[in-house]
C-alpha cells in the first residue's frame, strides 16, 4: 500500500483524511464491515470509490467482495 503514498491524488485524500499512511484508510473484514464502511463513504459524499482487492482470500471471496459493491452502488 505505500506506493500509493506517493501518488499526488491519494495523497490528498490522506492528507484529508489526516492518516500518515496509506493502511490507515483499507477496508477489510466481513460483508458488514465492509458495507458499513463504504457506506460511510457513500454517506460522505464520496462520488467514486476504488476498491482492489487481493488473492489472499480466494475466488469466492473476490466474488462475494464485488458481489457486495455493486449492491452498494445500486442502493
Amino acid at each position: 500500500m505505500a506506493f500509493y503514498e506517493s501518488i499526488p491524488s491519494y495523497r490528498r485524500v490522506l492528507d484529508w483524511e489526516g492518516a500518515d499512511r496509506a493502511t490507515e484508510l483499507v477496508v477489510a473484514g466481513d460483508e458488514a464491515h465492509v458495507a458499513a464502511q463504504l457506506r460511510r463513504y457513500i454517506d460522505a459524499g464520496a462520488t467514486e470509490i476504488t476498491l482492489t482487492q487481493t488473492d489472499l482470500a480466494g475466488e469466492a471471496d473476490r466474488v462475494r467482495t464485488w458481489r457486495l459493491a455493486g449492491e452498494l452502488a445500486r442502493a
